[in-house]
Parts: structure tokens; sequence; C-alpha cells
């Protein structure tokens, strides 16, 4: 495991650590609550290989993070966690690599709205109020892509909570997997309509992870209207399909997000 990376120690110690998600988390005020932040990023120059999208001159990537299509003429979703504290940032998209302009965070519920200048795929969102106790879910994100590539990742679980950390009632508990770089991901119902945005996991917690609830997102946009009109729900008869199916409906709406400093 460790001579697959690099030679030297130090780098192998940190490498090995990312791929097990052993990281030093941001903890919140109770120490138990982890933000994920970065991509697990190899260096150069210390025999690893940097899998790492070229940066500007004068920029460095300070972290990575996941987003969602919300509109055709693009504007996207995140976390604030995976934008604050950047300079820059860019999107990594079906229809390549493309600069975004930050529009509008909320550090409250740690939501985030971006710009590109492209048309691009956009989701659906659900129709339903809210998910009940036990539906199934999906996510799509890219967590670690320095160490797992830079193609949509997917996995798949049930609403295991209709209120988040410490009963917030802005969240979802969720089993499905999620990882560093998962952050701001969209959490979709089975039939590929978002339902909520990835947002953090419990450290240690046995696949305890935590989504923000659709409703709180949509509030979140009906400030920024240029985009609030142009969202779109969810419209005919739903009939049920092979998840590989909806996957691949879904996939080009999704995108990395890449914080530089």
């Amino acid at each position: 495991t460790v001579s697959k990376y690099t030679s030297s120690f130090v780098s192998a110690v940190k490498y090995v650590r990312a791929e097990f998600g052993l990281y030093d988390a941001e903890d919140d005020d109770y120490g138990v609550f982890e933000k994920y932040r970065g991509g697990g990023s190899k260096e150069s120059g210390d025999g690893g290989v940097n899998v790492t999208p070229p940066a500007e001159k004068g920029e460095t990537l300070y972290c990575t993070g996941s987003g969602f299509f919300i509109t055709k003429d693009g504007y996207l979703v995140t976390n604030n966690h995976v934008v604050q504290g950047g300079r820059n940032f860019k999107v990594l998209s079906a229809v390549g690599m493309l600069d975004a302009q930050v529009v509008k965070c909320d550090p409250e519920t740690d939501l985030a709205l971006l710009k590109v200048d492209a048309s691009v795929k956009s989701i659906f969102f659900s129709c339903s109020r809210r998910e009940k106790l036990g539906a199934e879910i999906f996510t799509m994100g890219f967590p670690q892509p320095g160490l797992q590539g830079f193609s949509p990742k997917v996995t798949k679980g049930v609403v295991s909570g209709t209120d988040g950390f410490k009963g917030d009632t802005r969240e979802y508990q969720i089993d499905a997997t999620i990882q560093p770089g998962n952050s701001g991901g969209p959490l979709f119902n089975m039939n590929g309509n978002v339902v909520g945005v990835i947002v953090a996991s419990l450290r240690n917690g046995q696949a305890v992870n935590y989504a923000i609830k659709k409703s709180y997102l949509l509030a979140f946009l009906d400030g920024a209207t240029d985009c609030a009109d142009k969202i779109e729900e969810e419209h005919g008869v739903c009939v049920q399909r092979p998840l590989e199916a909806v996957v691949d409906d879904v996939r080009e709406s999704c995108a990395l997000i890449l914080n530089y400093k």
C-alpha cells in the first residue's frame, strides 16, 4: 500500500491516512462533526504522481467539493464550506473545465450558489414536500479526486433519520457512504430528482451522514431571482427504472468544484 504511492515516508503516511479516511477533521464546537474538505491530491516531487488539475500561476488548490447544476444556463449549488476561503473557482463538468463565480453564500445553512457561463444539463427537483423515514436515496459526487479519479462516484442508501445532527430539522440523516469531496453533491430520490444536498458526516459514526433538505435549499435560492424562476420540478408520472438508467440521466448535471487560493 505504501510503495504504490511514494518512497517518502512522510508522504506515505499522509496518503495511507487519506485512503482510509483518517483525516484531521475540522471539528465543530462539540468536536465530533466533520465537514468534508479536500480531494486527497498527491504532491509532485516526492515520488508520487501529481493528478491534480493544473492551477494558474500563483494559485494553490485549497480544497475540492461536489456540486450540481440547477438551471440550464449554468447556476449550480454546493456547500458554503467548499468555497469558503477561496479566491478563484473552477468547475469540471461534462462540458469541460469552466471558470465559476460565487453568486451567494449562507454560512448558516452551509449553502452556496455559483454561476458558470455555459449551457449545461440541469437536474429536476422532487415535488414531494419531504422524504419519509426509510426512503431509498442515492448520492453522486467527486470524493478524493486525487486518489479516486475525476469521474463521478455513486453510493446508495436510505433516509435513516428525518432530523440531522442533534435533532437539526434542516437536515436528513442518511446511511449512504460519503467521503472527503462529497460535500455539496446532490441527494437524489430513486427517480433521480434532488431531495437534498450532502453536507457532513459524524466522525466514527458507522455511516451516519447528513444532507440539507430540499425545502431549505429552495428557501436559500428564493433570494436569487435570476435562477429561482428557472428551477424545474419533476413532471409526469414517475416510472421505476433501474438505478443505472437513472444515474446515466443525472451524471452530466453533477460537477467537481475546485477552490483555489
